[in-house]
């Protein structure tokens, strides 16, 4: 019978590098075929919470079970199926690709071989050219195929887009929508809002090594926004667009202004009416700047 229970079930966790934090009673749920997203800024504490989830790393306090096995007890069977791409990756420079990931293959007792070379071809790696000679971002690519070539049921991915280009990161996201459909349940651990808000069911968001808060995406959606200047060739009509619902942090300058965009930019195009638009420039709020705006400062110093 198929277990109904969280594929990951984490409970007050805590750590501690001395008198440094680590992670404080962290606490989140992660069900089987869903992608969840591990995000927060770079030291927030995500990779310690991963190390810890795959036994690199001792705990202070709290509970990890996963596949309904606590990590204490069950750690080498947890372990023989999840796939997992470090946030600092490190592979054998001195072997060529496709020696690289069969010995990996083979170390988990598995013959990937048809998906490996279905793997190595969608990603555009080349089996015969050594590791040490790649750039970072087909050592990235490595990375990826040897997390997934053996089919896991868990996937645990630690900044798995650092250092792809735009192309690549579609293609990768192509690859957890497809495991998603199979079943298969990842954990993506990111500091990039729109990454997470792309891919993922749901998130747990840390800072400074506390959950700030557990959001569905469409609820991280509504919140998350984006800062727009406006350049016109006349001057702004105000009236028109003070009423709008999805603008907030309205500057006006003559003819420029500048707001914060919640959802679709239509409404305020409509808005614009007859303004001859010289210019529109769109950027992507920093996350201590989300979190500060809708979690509160006492929830995130």
């Amino acid at each position: 019978m198929e277990m109904t229970s969280p594929v990951i079930r984490i409970e007050n966790l805590s750590k501690y590098y001395g008198r440094h934090r680590g992670v404080e009673e962290v606490s989140f749920e992660v069900d089987r075929g869903e992608i969840f997203g591990y995000l927060g800024p770079n030291g927030a504490g995500k990779t310690t919470t991963i190390r810890i989830m795959l036994g690199f790393l001792h705990s202070y306090g709290g509970d990890v079970n996963i596949f309904d096995r606590n990590i204490k007890k069950d750690l080498l069977t947890i372990l023989s199926r999840t796939g997992y791409l470090p946030g600092e990756l490190s592979l054998y420079g001195n072997l060529k690709v496709a020696e690289f990931l069969e010995y990996f293959s083979k170390l988990n007792n598995r013959n990937g071989g048809k998906l490996i070379k279905d793997l190595l071809e969608r990603f555009g790696c080349e089996p015969d050219k050594k590791i040490s000679s790649l750039s970072t971002g087909n050592k990235q690519k490595v990375g990826i195929i040897q997390a997934v070539m053996n089919d896991p049921d868990l996937v645990i991915l630690d900044e798995p887009t650092r250092g792809l280009d735009p192309l690549m990161r579609q293609e990768f996201y192509a690859l957890l929508r497809e495991l998603k459909n199979k079943g298969r349940t990842i954990l993506l651990s990111s500091h990039v809002l729109t990454e997470v808000e792309k891919v993922c069911d749901s998130a747990a968001i840390i800072r400074e090594g506390k959950i700030v808060a557990v959001e569905d995406i469409h609820s991280l959606k509504i919140k998350s926004y984006k800062i727009l200047e406006i350049k016109c060739r006349e001057t702004l009509d105000r009236k028109k667009i003070k009423p709008l619902k999805n603008i907030t942090g309205l500057e006006f300058t003559g003819n420029m202004m500048k707001c914060h965009l919640h959802g679709d930019i239509d409404p305020l195009l409509k808005a614009l009416g007859k303004n001859y638009i010289t210019d529109i420039e769109s950027f992507s709020p920093g996350l201590e700047d989300v979190f500060i705006k809708f979690y509160g400062k006492k929830n995130v110093e």
